[in-house]
């Protein structure tokens, strides 16, 4: 099998054309070649959500951990778009949940960072350490506090996430969710007993922060929140 026919396996799966996958499979493709960016067919499939290719190659002997040139997975690219059910089918087949990329990110990191809640979930229920820190120190809750992804940031506390945990610039989820003016995400925290007196690198803290805010309606609410007495 020669180097273009290779790579127009990486190619088809990437366009999720599943009779042309199968074709090359059975005359003998490499599953495990790749382009200049080291991305295999799997890696491309799962990227583009094509749950019928990603079935097909996982049945040959390509390797569910391949990393591209920035260190991504199939399942990292898979969790990062959202496509549950190819994020379903790389777990069942064995792909490192914890794997990171080039930038500390797990899949379950860019799950809640995008707001994909249905995956973050799988991946939890998967065994996916839900308090992993990418290369700036930032966990799958602090991104989700920060966006605003009020069902992420419960779903990951349910499964134990640590609430007060510092980030490279000691950033905790509360100041995110204030500096990202997430009313529901700031009241949560609050409620799970989040450090309304930690302090940043800049020795501010959530208040600090706070009266910063651009937006008055938002600055009053998110204010009004961190001055209620803190109830057991």
């Amino acid at each position: 099998m020669n180097n273009n026919e290779n790579t127009a396996l990486v190619r088809a799966a990437q366009e999720g054309h599943l009779d042309v996958v199968k074709e090359l499979i059975q005359t003998n493709a490499e599953v495990n070649a790749s382009y200049t960016d080291r991305c295999t067919a799997l890696i491309k499939a799962a990227q583009n959500g094509h749950l019928d290719v990603v079935k097909e190659l996982i049945q040959t002997d390509t390797q569910v951990n391949a990393r591209d040139t920035d260190g991504g997975t199939a399942l990292i690219k898979a969790a990062e778009e959202g496509y549950l059910e190819v994020v379903q089918e790389l777990t069942k087949a064995k792909a490192k949940v914890n794997a990171v990329n080039d930038e500390g990110e797990t899949a379950l990191i860019l799950a809640a960072l995008k707001g994909h809640l249905d995956v973050v979930k799988e991946l939890i229920k998967a065994s996916a350490d839900v308090n992993a820190r990418e290369n700036e120190g930032n966990t799958a809750l602090m991104f989700a506090a920060y966006y605003g992804h009020l069902e992420i940031v419960q779903s990951l506390m349910k499964a134990n996430a640590e609430i007060n945990t510092a980030n490279d610039v000691e950033s905790i989820a509360l100041t995110l969710a204030v500096c990202g003016g997430q009313i529901p995400c700031v009241q949560l925290l609050l409620q799970a007993g989040a450090d309304r007196e930690h302090k940043n690198w800049e020795r501010k803290t959530a208040y600090d922060l706070a009266q910063h805010l651009e937006d008055d309606n938002i600055r009053e609410e998110i204010l009004r929140l961190l001055n209620e007495p803190i109830t057991q």
